[in-house]
């Protein structure tokens, strides 16, 4: 889970199309702003923070559906594969 003044992150085994990434409290995936760094990976800086994702390199791979924010999770789309999750946060409504 990501949120406003979370500080930096690295993902390193990001699957496009697989992966879904929480975005928690206020902060939506309008708040990103997507760069290349120095590197060649993506970073979506946002307020307070970042989340570098190591393995792509490719900005537009990274795309609104790659995440679910709003304070509503919906379990079958995080979890597609049957695999259990928890999510204990009393910010979160969990529905699935």
């Amino acid at each position: 889970m990501f949120e406003k003044g979370g500080g930096d992150d690295i993902i390193t085994d990001f699957q496009d199309g697989i992966d879904k990434i929480l975005l928690k409290g206020d902060l939506t995936f309008d708040d990103l702003t997507f760069t290349v760094n120095e590197f060649g990976a993506v970073k979506g800086s946002y307020e307070g923070g970042s989340i570098l994702f190591k393995n792509i390199t490719d900005k537009s791979k990274i795309t609104a559906d790659d995440f679910i924010s709003n304070r509503v999770a919906n379990i079958a789309d995080v979890a597609q594969d049957g695999s259990d999750i928890a999510i204990t946060s009393s910010d979160w409504d969990i529905f699935g």
